[in-house]
């Protein structure tokens, strides 16, 4: 019988799969990273915990806002679990700024797509 597995993450996670007990590492290790004075590189949280860095992210993304929020200040290159609304703040206006970036630009992407490039198939629904 195989180990548990799970597909996490995105393009930036690099499809990274896990275990349950990946997982379960990640955050005991993170719970070490607990407020920013704590905060260190994904590189050693993975090192602390005994998985990739790939791991770690997808670990992050998948849980984030489930079981902890992720704090970074986007300076140090440093992460850590926060421990207040204002460590958490930061970082949502952050992803929100991400996110906004990224449906510009596949708004973008549609846009000379649709005006540019032939249509081989069209939609099948």
């Amino acid at each position: 019988m195989s180990p548990e597995r799970t597909t996490a993450g995105g393009l930036s996670q690099g499809y990274a799969e896990y275990t349950s007990k990946d997982a379960a590492e990640v955050m005991k290790t993170l719970l070490r990273h607990r407020g920013r004075a704590n905060r260190a590189p994904v590189e050693v949280i993975a090192d602390e915990c005994g998985v990739g860095p790939r791991t770690v992210r997808a670990v992050l993304a998948d849980l984030d806002g489930v079981k902890f929020v992720i704090a970074t200040d986007g300076d140090s290159g440093g992460i850590w679990m926060a421990a207040s609304t204002d460590d958490a703040e930061h970082g949502t206006r952050r992803l929100r700024s991400q996110a906004a970036r990224m449906l510009e630009r596949a708004r973008r992407r549609d846009e000379y797509a649709a005006a540019n490039l032939p249509t081989i198939q069209g939609k099948l629904i």
